[in-house]
């Protein structure tokens, strides 16, 4: 009866802990993703300025991050259906571990809002604006990192621990 005590106990730090490190793990998936739409944001810039192809297809071959993946599956528009509708597909279909949060999400449906829409300089505008948008919230991201990455985890492990104390 002693060692199925025990072994919960082990079961439960080990369980609170792993919750600690996955919580950690959003937030550095967050700061990864923000700082990748950083690297595709300036990669678009380019592709707009020196190709002439359709939005869809910018997007696309800019998209080369794993963790932009949902950007690299934007098909053509079909039957009159918008470039904007598309893209807020993508952004819907942006995975929760990923930890965005709602600004996040609604930053990315106000830059897709307008992309395409101008001709090549109100687009390179458009891009430098929300540039500086993403760099602050990749900044906010960074440092949710520094400062609640090693909380998580020792708030997980500790918590554990003290349900074990109370149930020894």
């Amino acid at each position: 009866m002693l060692f199925v005590k025990y072994l919960g106990c082990i079961m439960m730090i080990i369980s609170t802990t792993a919750v600690g490190f996955f919580c950690s793990s959003t937030l550095n998936q967050r700061r990864i993703f923000l700082a990748e739409f950083l690297v595709f944001l300036n990669t678009l810039k380019t592709y707009i300025r020196f190709n002439s192809a359709e939005i869809h297809e910018l997007v696309s071959s800019c998209a080369v991050s794993d963790i932009l993946f949902c950007f690299k599956e934007i098909p053509k528009p079909k039957n009159g259906e918008s470039f904007y509708s598309l893209w807020g597909k993508a952004v819907k279909s942006i995975h929760k571990n990923i930890g965005l949060t709602k600004e996040d999400k609604k930053l990315l449906m106000d830059f897709g809002a307008e992309l395409g829409s101008t001709d090549i300089e109100g687009q390179l505008n458009h891009i430098e604006m929300y540039y500086t948008l993403f760099q602050m919230a990749c900044k906010d991201a960074v440092e949710n990192v520094a400062k609640k990455s090693k909380l998580y985890k020792m708030l997980g492990l500790f918590s554990g621990m003290a349900v074990s104390l109370i149930i020894i």
